[in-house]
C-alpha cells in the first residue's frame, strides 16, 4: 500500500510518505536503487512512490504487527522505531541491523471499511516534524521536509511544530523497488 498524510488546513494534508535516506518524509522523494545486474534491470519495478506492507499480525482486529518496505532485495527492509527520539526508519539492504531497543511492532490497518482504502496507524499516533526552519512567507507555516516519527511515552518530539496526522493507505500490489 502507499501511504498518505491526513492533517487537514496544514502543509502536510495529502502528502505521500516515501522512504529515503534511512527514514520516512513528506516533502522528499521516493529514493529507490535497482543494481544493474545482467536480467534484473528490466524486471525492477518503476514505482515512483514507496510502498508498505504490514505483517499478517497487523490486519486481525484488535492485533498490532510489523510495518515493512514492499521490496524485492533478499532479507527484505523492516520499519522500526528508535526508541529514544521516536523517529521511524528502515533498515538498510541485505541488513537486519537495527539499533538495540528499536521497536518493530505496534502498527495496525484498519481495513474494516472496505474498498482500496484504510488506515494505518501506530499504537500512540504519528507525527511529522519540519527538519529545517523555513517557513512559508504566506501560509507561515513550515515548509518542511517532514519527518516521520511515532509517539513513544516519555520522549518528547524535537519541534513544537511537529503535527499529528492520520495515514490513509491505499491498496497496491507488488513490491515498488529492489530497494529504497
Amino acid at each position: 500500500f502507499y501511504l498518505l498524510a491526513l492533517r487537514s488546513a496544514s502543509p502536510i494534508h495529502f502528502g505521500t510518505i516515501d522512504a529515503n535516506a534511512s527514514g520516512l518524509w513528506i516533502g522528499k522523494e521516493s529514493a529507490d536503487f535497482c543494481p544493474n545486474l545482467p536480467g534484473l534491470r528490466n524486471s525492477c519495478p518503476n514505482s515512483t512512490a514507496t510502498v508498505f506492507g504490514i505483517s499478517q499480525d497487523g490486519l486481525q482486529s484488535n492485533t498490532t504487527g510489523n510495518l515493512y518496505l514492499e521490496v524485492i532485495v533478499p532479507g527484505g527492509q523492516q520499519i522500526y522505531i528508535e526508541p529514544a527520539c521516536g523517529k521511524v526508519l528502515y533498515t538498510t539492504p541485505h541488513s537486519s541491523f537495527k539499533p538495540q531497543g528499536s521497536i518493530l511492532g505496534g502498527w495496525s490497518l484498519d481495513t474494516t471499511r472496505g474498498g482500496d482504502l484504510s488506515f494505518l496507524a501506530y499504537l500512540n499516533g504519528t507525527f511529522f516534524c519540519p527538519v529545517d526552519n523555513i517557513t512559508d512567507p504566506v501560509t507561515r507555516q513550515p515548509r518542511g521536509p517532514w519527518q516521520m516519527y511515532a509517539s513513544l511515552p516519555n520522549v518528547t518530539l524535537p519541534s513544537k511544530q511537529c503535527l499529528g496526522a492520520n495515514l490513509l493507505a491505499s491498496n497496491t500490489s507488488g513490491p515498488g523497488a529492489f530497494e529504497y
